[in-house]
């Protein structure tokens, strides 16, 4: 197999397969660089009667450095508690699809070449102070 003019590895393929699509993975590019942080400057701890407070936020930024343009779909997630004493909010999706469920957020875009997007999010965990959580 060859990726953008440059040989990427070799695969075999079932001919018998009676699909007619084919899903082949080329592996990370690197031309494509994906940086996500903790904003810092968001990030809290507070009590509030007998529960803690803590905000956390993130930001994910992503440089296309191909020749062409790209669409690009960026995934992250929100933690989702399984404990009902342990409440979680989303504060800032950014233009994101959040799927209250799974905690998935989703954004679409299209990148043009050496253009940079940055997408930040952001949550709430409230639980009671006595308990431990790792987050």
């Amino acid at each position: 197999m060859y990726f953008e003019g440059s040989y990427s590895g070799k695969t075999n393929i079932n001919p018998s397969a009676t699909t007619d699509s084919l899903t082949v993975s080329l592996g990370v590019d690197p031309n494509i660089i994906v940086k996500r942080k903790q904003r810092n400057d968001f990030k809290k701890t507070t009590f509030i009667g007998n529960n803690k407070v803590i905000q956390k936020a993130f930001e994910i930024e992503v440089k296309n450095n191909k020749l062409s343009d790209i669409q690009l779909t960026i995934l992250d997630r929100i933690p989702i508690s399984q404990h009902k004493n342990i409440k979680i909010d989303a504060i800032e999706t950014e233009n994101s699809t959040y799927n209250e469920e799974s905690g998935i957020l989703k954004w679409f875009f299209n990148l043009k070449s050496s253009e940079i997007k940055n997408v930040k999010h952001s949550y709430t965990v409230k639980f009671p102070k006595e308990k431990r959580v790792n987050l």
